[in-house]
């Protein structure tokens, strides 16, 4: 309560290139907005994600 739209806006689309490791146009789908939106609200100050870690499972090959 009392968080400006834009800010709940930036998080969200924050929280969703995490989980989509940086990709925006599946970040722009999960949204339903456009990926051309992603970009203008990067451009106006929201902070691009880092990738969320890699999880390895047993099909992963591990090369040492």
């Amino acid at each position: 309560m009392g968080t400006p739209l834009e800010e709940v806006e930036r998080r969200m689309i924050t929280e969703t290139l995490k989980f989509t490791r940086g990709d925006k146009r599946l970040a722009a789908d999960l949204l339903g907005i456009a990926t051309r939106t992603i970009y203008r609200k990067l451009e106006s100050g929201a902070q691009p994600a880092e990738p969320a870690p890699r999880v390895e499972s047993e099909s992963d090959e591990v090369i040492h």
